[in-house]
């Protein structure tokens, strides 16, 4: 074997390590993205889910405080002081929304330099607008999500305030008709005793 046979075995088996070890570092890059992407989802997910369900807990508490005596106040309070989960529940479906575009975005950014190393595809260009386009839309993706979170922690601060509110107007007047029926009764002044009238 020449020179030049070996040179060129050489450069052959070292060009397939390097493409062996680019497919793997490839395909990792995409098992990285897909698992980041599923995370986020369902995290996403989690905080509609807290959201919805605190919802339908405060409503259900609610129906059963409005046929309780003094409890129709202490219902409504307790209604809107769960203001925020209903705009936690908005946070989440708009960011749902955004990321829906942003990975159709994504696709086609990948699309695009998948027709690029194709054949007959020489004189397609990058697409810089895609990739701005991406920046865009995971920004509002992202701080809509966490809005989403914080909406439930504030509605779990202001839920937690409006029931002290109600446990103090409702035992309140509990506490008085109580107080009321417990009043010891005004004692009557004995009468003096009248002395007997001896017999003559």
């Amino acid at each position: 074997m020449t020179d030049a046979e070996q040179k060129k075995v050489i450069f052959e088996s070292t060009l397939r390590r390097q493409e062996m070890h680019w497919n793997a570092l490839s395909l990792e890059v995409r098992h990285s993205d897909r698992a980041a992407v599923d995370t986020g989802l369902e995290a996403l997910k989690t905080a509609i889910l807290i959201n919805a369900g605190a919802i339908v807990a405060l409503l259900a508490f609610a129906g059963q405080l409005w046929n309780k005596d003094h409890g129709r106040e202490a219902a409504w309070q307790v209604l809107s002081s769960g203001k925020s989960f209903a705009t936690g529940v908005v946070y989440g479906v708009l960011s749902f929304t955004i990321a829906y575009f942003y990975q159709s975005i994504v696709t086609g950014i990948l699309q695009r330099e998948l027709d690029q190393v194709s054949e007959g595809a020489e004189n397609l260009k990058p697409s810089p607008w895609l990739h701005r386009l991406a920046i865009i839309t995971m920004v509002p993706m992202i701080v809509l999500a966490l809005c989403s979170a914080g909406s439930f922690v504030c509605g779990v601060s202001s839920v937690t305030d409006a029931l002290k509110a109600v446990a103090v107007d409702v035992t309140e007047p509990v506490k008085s008709e109580t107080a009321a029926t417990q009043m010891p009764k005004a004692e009557t002044p004995n009468k003096p005793k009248q002395a007997k009238k001896s017999a003559k």
